[in-house]
């Protein structure tokens, strides 16, 4: 990652944020050891608006009642910016958005990591847009 997933949150949602990554067989290694680093932006609509670069609007977990009944429904765009290493470069710009259907921000952060991952490196034909 390009930026600490888990700067401000609770870093259990970053161990499932990376396990979903997994999960999607993408290769997680320590900072600097990779050829490429992501660099991730939320944009959270609903209750709790705002802008985000790690998991800092999930609140940690557990999550009380009333912050995961105002997340859910909430809707959730994620941006991922895949960048090579050494050089810097923007190699691919890839975009998820979703409505947040659980109250479990476990299994939120570990499915957003398993999207991530699956998006990761695909590509849209023209044809299809």
């Amino acid at each position: 990652m390009a930026h600490r997933i888990d700067s401000t949150a609770n870093p259990e949602l970053a161990k499932q944020f990376v396990a979903g990554l997994r999960s999607a067989d993408v290769s997680v290694v320590a900072l600097g050891e990779g050829t490429t680093t992501l660099d991730l932006s939320f944009m959270l609509k609903g209750r709790h608006k705002g802008t985000y670069r790690d998991l800092s609007w999930m609140r940690g977990a557990p999550a009380t009642g009333p912050v995961r009944a105002s997340l859910q429904g909430s809707h959730l765009d994620a941006t991922i910016y895949a960048r090579d290493a050494a050089s810097r470069s923007l190699a691919w710009t890839g975009a998820i958005a979703c409505t947040v259907q659980t109250d479990d921000m476990n299994a939120l952060a570990e499915g957003l990591g398993a999207a991530v991952g699956r998006a990761l490196g695909q590509t849209v034909p023209k044809a299809n847009l």
